[in-house]
């Protein structure tokens, strides 16, 4: 979808229209000009050459990342994060002026 108003018709169509109680999992873009291109190829990398637990692994890889990026991944993350919060509270806003009830004391119904 390309706009907020899409992703609220979205998220009350999957509710209240299909009665659905699942999750709706929207994806925002890093903004354009945080962009870090190639960590697919070194994020790879880090990780066939690490030898850390599971548990353990991801912290050092962000770390490595973020070293090999000298900051740029840590900036790029960070405005990402900014960017969830602005897309995720439009959305609540649009949600809350188009509903007819009160998603909070009127749960879905379970299917």
């Amino acid at each position: 979808v390309d706009s907020i108003e899409e992703l609220a018709d979205v998220c009350h169509r999957q509710w209240h229209g299909f009665k659905l109680p699942t999750a709706v999992l929207a994806t925002v873009p890093v903004p354009e000009q945080f962009e870090v291109t190639g960590l697919e190829e070194v994020i790879a990398q880090l990780d066939r050459s690490s030898s850390d637990a599971r548990s353990a692994r991801t912290p050092n890889v962000l770390r490595d990342v973020m070293d090999h990026t000298e900051g740029r991944s840590l900036l790029a993350n960070l405005a990402l994060l900014r960017q969830n919060v602005a897309v995720a509270s439009k959305l609540a806003v649009r949600l809350a002026d188009t509903w007819d009830v009160d998603p909070v004391s009127t749960p879905p119904d379970r299917p």
